[in-house]
């Protein structure tokens, strides 16, 4: 960012010198307090839209409060005059919200420490590094604590290029605070197929309902069609919510195909999704309506809201409020906006709540766009048959982004992925097999041709580690050995595999073989073959060849 002058909220008397915090000289001004102290965003994804500062000053910081709500509201200026190219204003007031709200707290009570005012040549490194220290003793989670510094040093930095703070401002800020913190952070987790099936049937109910109508599209029945294209495209939810009425474009290639069309702000991205265009009617009264349809619907229903509101937001809708007369009387009023983050969240709730949505648990749904986005991705890596450039495309973003943050199990494969098989803690009487099972590479099967999860074909199942979810799995203390020298490999798999991939595949296997398997039995005996069969694997399991059969 280019360097801008700021107009001065001070005067200063370059003849009073005052100590620091860091032993520099610090300049004693003569504060002159703007006249307006609220700072107001334009419409944006978020619902704040305006940050107060008159709370700040005459805390014993006011210099800095002068200065920091100058350069809000440049940021402020120049996102509109960009089109949000520079910051976007959510951005910004992310900063103020997210930040400023810690970092004044903070200078309030570091002011009244030190007895004196506070100015900007006292933040130096030793002031960011209690800054730090300050949030973590605040009560927020590591990964809250995180976002508020990361805020802070962004408003920072570009403070310090405004030749705030000092030529080596950007010293001042510890390389990695917080290390590991992106480990702690629980994402969201994709509903599974019960549930996404459960709100389909919902979503495919209301939009039939909603394209029977003809009148504008209220913010209710927005948010149905919200949910209805998040969940065929699994776009973020800023770009989804900020789609333009032109989104829809031709397919350059392919006649039966339009480009959904939206931008990804932190990457100054435009993102493309392939979409088929229904062409018979009648289907549509039996199948989802389909994206495009979705749109075209909203772009014709909705087109006095955008023009109202000036905007070409495909989102935007008209509010009816009622106003008094002067006879005291009411009048309805109206109003055009567009859907918000917070309006999207209060009423997907409310879709849950009157569709009375219910999990497998006798609970609401917990649905929000993040999770029907990694839904989506998680549904594309299963088609696509576990191809990870397809998944990573379909995403828009890169291979590693999709295996570190979005795919995993289903949540029903955790709750199925125990052990169906029987556990024979006794030792059995006479040979291995004798009563009606056969020994396998892991353990005993029922029926390794026609059990549980056997082909049933007359052919011997080679699927090992499908094992611990069958039925006509049996363990035996004979067992343990072959069974724990499986559990070895699998734990070496997991620095060559990697943890994410590791996690999908193997993780649940050694979970059921620690909590399942070895409590059943003598925890001395379980001790001793764990080791031997460690130090010896069964030469079954001292390589990964026998896995690979799966795959042939």
């Amino acid at each position: 960012m280019n360097k801008k002058n700021f107009t001065s909220g001070i005067v200063k008397d370059l003849t009073l010198d005052v100590p620091s915090v860091s032993g520099q000289s610090s300049i004693s001004p003569i504060k002159i307090l703007p006249a307006v102290t609220v700072v107001k965003f334009p419409k944006h994804t978020h619902s704040s839209r305006k940050f107060d500062f008159s709370i700040y000053y005459r805390t014993g910081f006011d210099e800095i409060v002068i200065r920091t709500q100058e350069v809000i509201e440049h940021l402020v200026n120049e996102s509109v005059s960009t089109r949000g190219a520079s910051l976007s204003i959510a951005t910004i007031q992310g900063y103020c919200d997210g930040g400023l709200v810690y970092f004044f707290q903070f200078c309030k009570i570091v002011a009244s420490s030190i007895k004196r005012e506070l100015y900007f040549n006292d933040i130096g490194r030793e002031f960011i590094e209690h800054f730090i220290v300050y949030l973590s003793q605040s009560g927020l989670k590591s990964t809250s604590q995180k976002n508020a510094y990361s805020k802070v040093k962004a408003l920072l930095m570009i403070i310090g290029r405004q030749d705030l703070m000092g030529a080596d401002y950007f010293n001042y800020f510890p390389r990695n605070p917080y290390p590991g913190n992106h480990r702690k952070a629980k994402g969201e987790s994709p509903l599974s197929t019960q549930d996404i099936s459960t709100l389909t049937r919902c979503l495919k109910k209301e939009l039939d309902r909603i394209s029977k109508d003809t009148g504008e599209i209220n913010s209710y029945d927005l948010t149905i069609c919200i949910l209805a294209i998040a969940i065929r495209t699994g776009i973020n939810k800023t770009p989804l919510l900020e789609l333009q009425a032109d989104c829809i474009q031709p397919h350059p290639l392919k006649h039966d195909r339009r480009l959904l069309i939206s931008f990804k702000r932190r990457g100054k991205s435009f993102h493309f999704s392939a979409l088929r265009k229904t062409q018979d009617i009648a289907a549509l009264h039996t199948v989802m309506l389909d994206t495009i349809s979705i749109v075209e619907m909203i772009v014709a229903r909705n087109e006095r809201a955008r023009v109202k509101s000036n905007t070409n937001r495909l989102f935007a809708y008209t509010v009816s409020k009622l106003k008094p007369k002067t006879n005291s009387r009411l009048r309805s009023s109206s109003k055009a906006t567009f859907i918000s983050s917070s309006t999207l969240e209060r009423l997907t709730t409310e879709v849950i709540e009157r569709c009375n949505l219910i999990d497998a648990e006798g609970k609401y749904l917990v649905v929000n766009i993040g999770k029907l986005r990694k839904t989506f991705i998680n549904r594309i890596w299963s088609l696509s048959g576990q191809d990870a450039i397809l998944t990573a495309a379909m995403g828009g973003h890169s291979i590693k982004v999709s295996n570190d943050h979005y795919l995993e199990a289903p949540p029903e494969a955790e709750r199925n992925f125990n052990l169906l098989g029987e556990i024979r803690v006794k030792e059995l009487l006479g040979d291995e097999g004798s009563d009606g099972t056969e020994r396998t590479p892991i353990a005993q099967c029922e029926d390794p041709r026609y059990g549980h999860r056997a082909p049933k074909n007359g052919n011997y199942c080679t699927s090992f580690l499908s094992c611990f979810q069958c039925k006509s799995f049996v363990v035996t203390e004979n067992d343990l050995y072959r069974i724990f020298s499986l559990y070895w490999l699998l734990i070496k798999q997991r620095s060559i595999v990697g943890a994410k991939r590791w996690g999908r595949y193997y993780a649940n296997i050694v979970k059921i073989i620690d909590n399942e398997i070895a409590p059943k039995f003598s925890s001395k005996k379980i001790s001793e073959i764990r080791k031997y069969a460690h130090d010896s694997p069964h030469p079954y399991w001292r390589n990964i060849d026998l896995l690979e059969l799966e795959d042939s």
